[in-house]
């Protein structure tokens, strides 16, 4: 959009003072930022004849501010903003005050603000607009400078508000500013459709994360039922395993016990059949002693009777000798016989 600068003739009167604008292309050449004051001097061909230098003198608020037109005419945003805040600079020392003093700074704020906006500084820019509005509060370019600010800083609904505003307050470029209220109303519209369709293109994505969300906790809670119905069939294995293994194990120790037991009576009967055994042998042995000691006795008490008759064979015969040396005649006197051995009596 093109929009008009306010002019000199001190700033003009009323709400609609300044001279007409000029239309200008946006262009961001010559950003020297020094603050040494200079005149704008248009650029020369080349091969032209330089005029003469003047010495530089000091320039007032008026003259800087036609310099800052002059260098905003020619696309040098940053000369013409240095030129506007030279000229700020001037207004209290030049002693302006009432109408006048007003006048010229809501103009040159304004002219900053514009230039502020060309040069891509759009927080300036609108911090002067809000300047020129403090200054001068139903003055129509202030807003309209505003809402340039805010819609070159992409905060379109306050661009509106702030030019609805220019237009309460009778503009000069009522065309140019509802169209540029129209243009915004498109871009917002356009905004909003693409926040509404960014806005459905997140609810789609929403529903469709649900959806696999939901998708994944629904596979989730079947592989857990999985899981856990693989679980208790594992457990329940396990547990008739258990008591096929308890069961036999049981089974086997009945099974030890029986056997423990006919092997115990086994044992026994082998015990008694031995004792049996060893008695029999110990009756017969007994037997077999008893025998060898009747015979022995018997043995002995035949040898005994034939000793004992031996002896008494032999005694008698003794006394038969005896006898017989009785019925002979007395010998002379000789030694006496040697004792007998005395017999053991009969059994």
């Amino acid at each position: 959009p093109v929009f008009s600068f306010g002019g000199g003739g001190g700033g003009g009167g009323g709400r609609q003072g300044g001279r007409p604008g000029r239309r200008q292309e946006y262009d961001n050449e010559d950003d020297d930022e020094s603050d040494e004051e200079e005149e704008y001097r248009p650029r020369a061909r080349p091969g032209a004849r330089q005029p003469p230098r003047q010495p530089a003198r000091t320039l007032t608020a008026e003259e800087l501010k036609e310099q800052g037109n002059l260098a905003f005419a020619g696309g040098q945003m940053a000369a013409a903003i240095r030129h506007y805040t030279g000229a700020l600079g001037k207004l209290e020392s030049e002693g302006l005050a009432g109408d006048d003093f007003v006048a010229l700074k809501r103009v040159l704020l304004s002219n900053r603000s514009a230039a502020y906006v060309r040069h891509n500084l759009h927080a300036q820019g609108e911090a002067d607009a809000r300047a020129c509005i403090a200054a001068a509060p139903e003055w129509a370019k202030g807003h309209h400078r505003l809402g340039v600010a805010l819609k070159a800083a992409g905060q379109f609904e306050q661009a509106i508000v702030a030019l609805e505003r220019a237009l309460e307050f009778g503009t000069e470029n009522n065309t140019q500013v509802r169209e540029t209220i129209k243009e915004l109303d498109f871009e917002l519209g356009q905004r909003r459709k693409l926040v509404d369709a960014e806005r459905e293109k997140e609810e789609a994505a929403a529903t469709a994360r649900a959806k696999r969300d939901k998708a994944k906790a629904l596979k989730a809670d079947k592989e857990a039922a999985e899981f856990a119905e693989r679980g208790k069939k594992t457990a329940e294995e396990k547990v008739r395993k258990k008591e096929a293994a308890d069961r036999q194990r049981l089974k086997d120790e009945e099974q030890a016990a029986v056997k423990k037991v006919e092997d115990d009576i086994a044992a026994l009967a082998a015990k008694e059949e031995t004792a049996r055994r060893r008695k029999e042998e110990e009756a017969k042995s007994a037997a077999a002693k008893a025998e060898s000691a009747r015979k022995a006795a018997a043995a002995k008490a035949v040898a005994d009777e034939a000793k004992a008759a031996k002896l008494l064979l032999k005694k008698d015969k003794r006394a038969a000798k005896l006898a017989e040396r009785a019925d002979e005649p007395e010998p002379t006197p000789s030694a006496p016989p040697p004792p007998q051995p005395h017999a053991p009596p009969p059994p």
